[in-house]
């Protein structure tokens, strides 16, 4: 035998030891399988494939991501464990999918496999029955107040449920033909957001949406719980957009909100302003095409005392979105 078979045991060793990068399982495999791990630790696994594989949600324990190589042109799929948490079941579930499509003769074969299987233990990997942690509670709040505090007034509720695709791991969190928006949250003190890929802003037409929210553990004037706010929407989609509920529970499905938790009805909060970033050149933004071939996964934060070259008015923000057809 001329190599020691790959295995999920060593896997974790060589993770635990410090592993920092990819390496290919078996390169005589149709689908080819990478596995690796971060500086912090974080395991990773994917697929590499000749055409764009889908781009499937799993659960916020799970961050997915797919990338263009360029010296090949070839696209990798990579799932990187950020909840340790689950180690245990995405190790296995990782070895299941390793064992499933090795025998496949083909590479399409073996990607349909892989992703049939995603499928089906996405559940396992879904968090749904955990509380979400106040700084996903405030964002979740910040993407909801700017979907129909500022845009639905604009763009009404229908354009607004199908413009969300940030619970299905879309780049930005709202996509519209001539514009695309991304929603970041802040406390009243902070001076800088975290930007969590190279994807996030690149590309043309996206507006930074910083919004900054109060919270508190106890009731103040003009605040709402997540599950209040929620409450509101599905009235608001009751009577514009009765088909929307069902895009809304599958959206907050994706996310892990199960909101019989009380918990949700603990923390109240409010969106005490909007702020608009226009992010063009040369805004300052690591990019996918920017980063050195063979990074990935970057996350950074910017100071937003140096991005007022770039702000905008709400006006200009929302410029370039339809009109609503009630207007």
């Amino acid at each position: 035998m001329s190599a020691e078979a790959w295995s999920t045991d060593r896997w974790v060793l060589e993770v635990n030891a410090g592993l920092d990068g990819l390496r290919e399982l078996d390169p005589e495999t149709p689908t080819r399988l990478v596995y690796g791990g971060d500086i912090r630790g974080r395991m990773s696994f994917g697929l590499i494939a000749k055409r764009a594989p889908d781009l499937p949600a799993l659960s916020s324990a799970v961050e997915v991501v797919r990338v263009r190589r360029e010296h090949d042109q070839s696209w990798l799929l990579l799932f990187t464990l950020v909840d340790r948490t689950f180690s245990h079941v995405f190790v296995e579930l990782c070895g299941q999918i390793y064992e499933q499509v090795r025998s496949e003769p083909t590479e399409d074969a073996g990607l349909a496999r892989a992703l049939a299987s995603i499928e089906e233990w996405r559940s396992l990997l879904k968090d749904d029955k955990q509380k979400l942690s106040t700084e996903r509670i405030r964002g979740l709040y910040a993407e909801l107040g700017f979907a129909f505090d500022q845009l639905r007034p604009r763009v009404g509720a229908r354009s607004v449920m199908s413009a969300w695709q940030g619970p299905y791991g879309a780049d930005q969190d709202f996509e519209f033909p001539k514009a695309r928006y991304e929603v970041k949250s802040k406390r009243t003190t902070a001076r800088a957001i975290e930007i969590s890929s190279e994807y996030q802003l690149s590309g043309a037409d996206i507006v930074l949406v910083v919004v900054e929210v109060l919270d508190s553990t106890v009731p103040f004037e003009g605040a709402t719980s997540l599950s209040s706010k929620v409450r509101d929407i599905r009235s608001i989609l009751e009577n514009d957009d009765p088909a929307g509920l069902e895009g809304l529970d599958q959206a907050l499905e994706e996310l892990g909100l199960e909101l019989s938790d009380p918990a949700y009805e603990d923390v109240y909060l409010y969106c005490r302003s909007f702020n608009f970033f226009s992010v063009v050149d040369p805004f300052p933004r690591i990019t996918s095409e920017t980063t050195p071939q063979g990074i990935t996964n970057v996350r950074y934060k910017l100071n937003l005392d140096e991005l007022a070259p770039y702000q905008i008015d709400e006006k200009a923000a929302l410029l370039p979105l339809p009109k609503s057809e009630d207007e």
